[in-house]
């Protein structure tokens, strides 16, 4: 739905995918896949720009503007609801310590301009934890980008690791997409993407559960024990180092206030 939000921020104007990608945190590929997709599902025209052939020019259908507004509604509305426990101090000190991590470059979409441009498309919605919220997501996209980074040595992103380490500690026990993909933050398709990739990397083996066809029986083998091995400790310092504009006192306050969301959801 971010790419949505840039279209309609754009309104109509010309645009690039790498535009796209900055505006959404996503990679160029994912951005044509999903413009592409958006398109199929009548929610986004696109023209060429008759001044830059490298650019086209995109407009919500009226359809796209419904659902883009739904889409804002229930993120609202769910952002409200994750953080009516938290005081007024609460939301202040974690939006401070986000601010911390996070490079507010990372999503321009969700600059304070931006973000006033929203709320006055919907004055009747409150917009309490809004701006921690955002704050919360640059954090979390800066940490992404820099140990993807750190992994791009080794040709995998962080789904494929998590994917590995996840198979690794279920140690052979049945799954299905269904389980595996809310675990990993995916959908299906995402989710059974990793998978295939990693099987073609030869570091997993995949088998049908004989007990039921639905499910799988998935392995770490012996090169992806290999690539664990290396991946490990560059994850945990990747984490560390992204961390690094905290001391650990406020590593410890944001743990405790991160669990605090977790807990009143």
């Amino acid at each position: 739905m971010r790419a949505l939000l840039a279209v309609h921020f754009v309104g109509g104007g010309p645009l690039d995918l790498q535009a796209i990608a900055q505006e959404t945190g996503i990679t160029r590929s994912n951005a044509s896949t999903e413009l592409v997709r958006l398109e199929a599902e009548g929610l986004v025209v696109r023209t060429p720009d008759p001044y830059d052939r490298r650019r086209i020019r995109a407009r919500l259908t009226p359809a796209g503007t419904r659902r883009l507004a739904e889409w804002l509604r229930a993120g609202v509305s769910a952002i409200g609801a994750s953080f009516s426990e938290f005081s007024d101090n609460d939301l202040e000190r974690l939006t401070r310590l986000a601010e911390k991590i996070g490079d507010p470059l990372v999503h321009p979409e969700i600059s304070d301009v931006r973000l006033q441009a929203v709320r006055d498309m919907y004055p009747d919605l409150s917009f309490a934890g809004m701006d921690t919220a955002f704050a919360i997501g640059r954090a979390s996209d800066a940490i992404l980008a820099h140990v993807d980074g750190a992994l791009s040595g080794a040709r995998l992103s962080l789904r494929h690791a998590n994917a590995l380490i996840l198979i690794s500690h279920l140690d052979g026990a049945p799954l299905s997409l269904a389980s595996l993909s809310p675990l990993l933050g995916l959908n299906r398709a995402s989710a059974g993407r990793i998978l295939r990739e990693l099987e073609e990397r030869d570091a997993i083996e995949r088998r049908t559960d004989e007990a039921d066809r639905r499910r799988i029986r998935a392995t770490v083998t012996a090169e992806g024990e290999r690539m664990l091995a290396v991946l490990v400790p560059v994850l945990a310092e990747s984490y560390r180092a992204s961390l690094s504009s905290l001391s650990d006192k406020e590593q410890d306050e944001l743990l405790q206030l991160l669990h605090k969301i977790v807990a009143d959801t």
